[in-house]
């Protein structure tokens, strides 16, 4: 491997390791936290919001990726349980304007022929942050809701794996070459 190729894959290794560094932080104002930034949840990256009022005011299908048919209960789950870990790590007492966040993944049909949101979140109550199941109106204006946006790849990033992928096929040709090369040279020996 010649120098530039080191040099190469030495960035791409301090890169590699940076972005696992990277961990979620949670955004504060005061003590109350107002976005959740790099969340991952099954690999894939979220920043995380906080809005409170009736589900149709807030209600957008790319923000509510566990939602039933785009996601489950395990994914609303785990997007739960990593919020609950970095919120009690952080001083934070409320998330947005209230002591809970709903991560709405299935809607029913409730108690009298209206539909019912199911949730699980991060609730604030007798000083920590504890996971919660919840169950409500979609119509109710004191719901406050946990709002993930995807983060996409850079493209940076599907430009280095391009470039690493054209260096590998140029190492193979080059190598290919020398052996054709031998081949030749051996050929013509009496």
């Amino acid at each position: 491997m010649n120098g530039w190729a080191r040099s190469l894959c030495a960035t791409f290794a301090l890169a590699c390791l940076f972005s696992a560094a990277n961990a979620a932080t949670v955004k504060l104002d005061g003590s109350k936290a107002v976005a959740v930034l790099g969340l991952d949840v099954s690999g894939q990256l979220y920043n995380v919001t906080f809005q409170t009022g009736t589900f149709d005011d807030v209600y957008q299908p790319e923000l509510f990726p566990f939602l039933f048919p785009f996601g489950d209960l395990a994914g609303a789950t785990e997007a739960r349980d990593k919020l609950v870990a970095l919120l009690n790590d952080s001083p934070a007492l409320s998330v947005g304007d209230s002591n809970e966040a709903w991560i709405v993944y299935q809607q029913v049909a409730g108690s009298g022929g209206g539909v019912e949101n199911r949730a699980v979140g991060p609730i604030y109550q007798s000083g920590e942050w504890q996971g919660s199941d919840f169950a409500g109106s979609p119509g109710d204006p004191s719901i406050n809701y946990a709002l993930f946006s995807a983060v996409p790849i850079p493209a940076a990033a599907y430009l280095f794996a391009s470039a690493l992928g054209l260096l590998s096929v140029v190492r193979r040709r080059s190598a290919a070459d020398r052996l054709h090369g031998c081949n030749q040279v051996f050929r013509h020996i009496p």
